[in-house]
């Protein structure tokens, strides 16, 4: 279903390089509810990604991770039965000065993450939150029989949040 979704959609298959929880938290993720929340470093177009915390209990995964300068009117969370797909879109546009009029060049960018787990989530038992820059998520085990495939657009309020530190 994660693959619909990418064709769907037109995005591409993100790679997790790395989980890593690093040990110096600023002082904003006391209060994020997820667990062991990540030092919050700035959004990166290349190179190594920004460290996310995963983690899992018998009932539920959660994820946590950074939006160090990131605006969170500009992040979607998808849900399919066995993953969760983070990702963020930047649009921007640029006017190149000719002899006559101008050209207009919009630039689209968009970082995609995806996390696969192992067992399936419930279908809308996704939640997102934003406190004080980081992104949490949790989702809910299914612990009943494997449902047909869906997939959900996660709906999260990102206005008053800041995201500057």
């Amino acid at each position: 279903m994660a693959l619909l979704l990418r064709k769907r959609i037109g995005m591409k298959r993100a790679r997790l390089h790395s989980v890593k929880v690093l040990p110096h938290l600023p002082a904003e993720a006391a209060s994020c509810p997820c667990p062991d929340p990540v030092r919050a470093e700035a959004l990166k177009w290349r190179g190594e990604p920004t460290p996310v915390e995963v983690s899992e209990d018998s009932g539920e995964y959660k994820l946590s991770m950074s939006l160090c300068g990131v605006d969170p009117r500009t992040v979607y969370v998808f849900a399919t039965p066995h993953s969760i797909l983070v990702e963020v879109r930047v649009k921007s546009s640029v006017r190149h000065p000719t002899s006559g009029p101008a050209v207009a060049e919009t630039i689209d960018r968009r970082i995609s993450r995806e996390f696969s787990f192992p067992s399936e989530i419930e279908q809308s038992s996704t939640t997102v939150e934003l406190s004080s820059g980081y992104l949490c998520i949790s989702a809910r085990k299914c612990h009943g029989e494997a449902r047909d495939s869906w997939s959900q657009l996660i709906a999260f309020d990102a206005r008053g949040a800041s995201t500057r530190h």
